[in-house]
């Protein structure tokens, strides 16, 4: 520093134009160096759909799906199945639950609809749960976006059950082995009809949908689980299990702490979810609630398989997938639920994918219909956002113009293509974003701008002839 404080001031000019330029170009490289991305913004907190199909297990038969029906049973003029499953790419299996044993010859449910074999402790969220193994049957499945008259068929399916398990509206889980060596479309901008809500269109095309401008890709691995595992007699058939899709690098940030981690592609979660050791490595206190000095913004009763456990919500400020054209895609302000779920580090939901649909089908909520629910008001002040003895209407509509409270102000992708049919271990996911999204940051040209311009800036100095006693 002390050779350039007493350089004459002819070349402390080109100096301090060099060291600017430098300052710049170690600034856009840093930048330059990080990933290009593109900044959704904030995320939903929950979907607002999740893919579904029509199904039927059927006798075995050849040719394979041709067999009759044995459940779910429906009136055979509303079509394939009464009630819908859950497309779930976090389950490896079939399960059906209570609506799927609806008998309408007894106008309810009927447990011994299927054959079974034996039983299978399956592992859930809260613990595990004895469910009965099923016979082997076809699996016949339609989408609503498919021919109807083109059934997919999965010959020799062993599927799980239980006639008392409650999975909410769905009636059953329909998970990978009815996407395995497929591809498999969501199509999301029917969620964007405000005139009438539709679910988000399924489909399973012969060959992948064309590219748009707008597509990226990310790279999925196939993790295969032991259906052993949960043998309750050694001399029992395992079930029928497909491979998971998982994520790597996915890269989540808070307090300035990047962690990165394998996540589970996870349709059938509403909600993204990380690990207690991720929430630990970001600096977060997922025990307390806000009020309470914690990040628990609330706790919620999450259910299924073995039974209900409370999951802590946190809100996370950057959630990015990585694309295979090196691409970061990153949602902010995600709120994910922070729970241990055995052999997985972390789930991918659909929130992220459907962000932005409920504000397209809904709107955005105003002040009076936040005031117009009690529920909602006790929660904001229970976290110590609204404040009673203040006027509500102001405080209600600074949370509103809060991008971190607000969700995704309109949808940033339109269709998911998954491509299992590259091989046993790998996937590929395509998602089609919404035009407006599409905005690569930083650019590498600007990067590319600066050197030239710090160059050319070398070149001027040198071209100058700058001695150290030129005035």
């Amino acid at each position: 520093m002390a050779r350039i404080i007493t350089i004459t001031l002819g070349r402390a000019r080109y100096v301090l134009r060099g060291s600017l330029f430098i300052g710049v170009l170690i600034v856009s490289l840093r930048a330059w160096a990080d990933t290009p991305e593109v900044r959704f913004g904030p995320a939903d907190s929950f979907a607002i759909d999740q893919p579904s199909v029509s199904f039927e297990l059927r006798e075995r038969s050849d040719p394979p799906g041709s067999g009759t029906v044995v459940g779910p049973l429906g009136d055979p003029d509303l079509g394939l199945g009464l009630f819908r499953p859950l497309q779930d790419t976090g389950a490896n299996g079939i399960l059906v639950a209570a609506l799927g044993y609806f008998d309408p010859d007894v106008l309810g449910t009927n447990p011994s609809l299927y054959g079974v074999v034996g039983q299978y402790e399956e592992q859930g969220v809260a613990g595990t749960e004895l469910l009965d193994l099923f016979e082997l049957y076809d699996l016949a499945f339609v989408g609503s976006d498919d021919d109807p008259g083109q059934l997919h068929v999965v010959p020799d399916v062993r599927a799980l059950g239980d006639s008392s398990l409650e999975i909410g509206s769905f009636s059953a889980i329909v998970g990978m082995p009815s996407m395995i060596d497929r591809v498999t479309v969501w199509d999301l901008t029917p969620l964007g009809d405000a005139g009438l809500f539709e679910s988000l269109g399924v489909s399973a095309p012969s060959t992948s949908p064309p590219s748009t401008p707008d597509s990226y890709h990310v790279d999925l691995r196939l993790v295969d689980f032991d259906p052993t595992a949960g043998q309750v007699n050694p001399g029992d058939p395992p079930p029928t299990f497909a491979p998971l899709p998982f994520i790597d690098g996915v890269t989540t940030s808070s307090n300035d702490i990047p962690v990165s981690s394998a996540v589970l592609l996870d349709s059938g979660a509403q909600l993204s979810i990380i690990a207690e050791s991720t929430a630990n490595a970001h600096g977060i206190n997922f025990t307390e609630l806000v009020v309470n000095g914690g990040d628990v913004v609330e706790f919620v009763d999450v259910g299924g398989v073995g039974g209900t456990v409370q999951m802590p919500v946190v809100f996370l400020d950057e959630w990015t997938i990585p694309t295979t054209e090196g691409v970061g895609l990153t949602w902010t302000n995600v709120a994910v639920g922070v729970l241990d779920i055995p052999g997985i580090g972390g789930v991918a939901g659909m929130n992220l994918l459907t962000s932005g649909y409920a504000s397209a089908l809904f709107g955005t909520p105003s002040v009076d219909d936040i005031l117009d629910f009690p529920e909602i008001l006790d929660l904001l002040v229970e976290l110590d956002l609204l404040d009673l003895g203040q006027p509500l209407e102001q405080q209600i509509q600074d949370l509103l113009d809060d991008e971190f409270l607000a969700g995704a102000p309109f949808p940033y992708i339109e269709r998911v293509v998954l491509d299992f049919t590259i091989g046993p271990e790998f996937g590929l996911m395509r998602l089609d974003l919404n035009p407006a999204v599409n905005v690569v940051i930083p650019e590498p040209a600007i990067g590319l701008v600066v050197i030239m311009g710090f160059l050319a800036s070398v070149r001027r100095w040198r071209g100058a002839g700058c001695g150290a006693n030129r005035t």
